[in-house]
């Protein structure tokens, strides 16, 4: 789950997709008055027609976590990770689109955890890899790769078998 208070949005992944919601603009109570999350739209799922957009959350570990990411002048996307594809998407959850890869399906194992800063992005992998990237949009380059202690090295595809 991940909230975006610029775009006033709450995204959530469920098995293979992504629902929007609009934030209220208040939760305050107030009597006779019913607040509440309204669903703006899903996106992706095994239906997709884009098959970008065919996410695969369940059955290879934890996956489905986000992060938005840009500049607060700027747009703001939302970083997916997707360790059944293998990869970290870049969604437009405005305009429901697929707008690139932090990391394209096969170039990271099993992304777990992602994290945002400005132009800065961390994604924690399997077994104990952290990889930073740099970018924006659908550009997004490599910086470093953070292997924790007693991670075994023949396991990332960057560095090889």
């Amino acid at each position: 789950m991940a909230a975006c208070s610029m775009l006033k949005v709450l995204v959530t992944a469920s098995d293979d997709d992504l629902t929007v919601f609009a934030l209220p603009d208040s939760i305050a109570s107030t009597p006779g008055v019913r607040r509440g999350l309204t669903r703006i739209r899903t996106i992706g799922g095994s239906g997709s027609k884009d098959e970008r957009l065919q996410f695969k959350f369940v059955g290879n570990g934890i996956s489905g976590l986000m992060a938005f990411t840009g500049a607060a002048t700027a747009t703001r996307l939302l970083l997916v990770t997707d360790s059944g594809n293998d990869a970290v998407h870049v969604i437009d959850v405005v305009h429901g689109a697929h707008v690139g890869y932090v990391a394209a399906p096969g170039s990271i194992a099993k992304p777990r955890g992602v994290a945002s800063w400005g132009t800065k992005v961390a994604v924690s992998a399997h077994l104990g890899f952290v990889q930073l990237y740099e970018g924006t949009g659908a550009s997004w380059t490599i910086g470093r790769l953070l292997i924790t202690v007693g991670t075994p090295k023949q396991y990332h595809p960057l560095l090889g078998s």
